[in-house]
């Protein structure tokens, strides 16, 4: 297997943010009709991402998101 430097991916996140797709709509719609999320509950995205999720269900559904990182 090929050794890649620590750097490899350097500079790179601000590309994957801007043009990885948002997740659609009616994925978010879908969810929280699935599991009745009325923003009174906690919610934890876990994951290697941008984040992008999260701020599609604090727009929906947090109306004070200053706990939002």
């Amino acid at each position: 297997m090929a050794a890649y430097g620590k750097d490899l991916f350097e500079g790179t996140a601000s590309f994957y943010y801007r043009f990885r797709p948002m997740h659609p709509a009616s994925l978010i719609r879908f969810l929280v009709e699935r599991f009745s999320l009325d923003g009174s509950g906690q919610m934890l995205d876990l994951g290697c991402g941008t984040g992008q999720l999260a701020e599609r269900f604090s727009d929906l559904l947090v109306s004070d998101n200053t706990g939002i990182y």
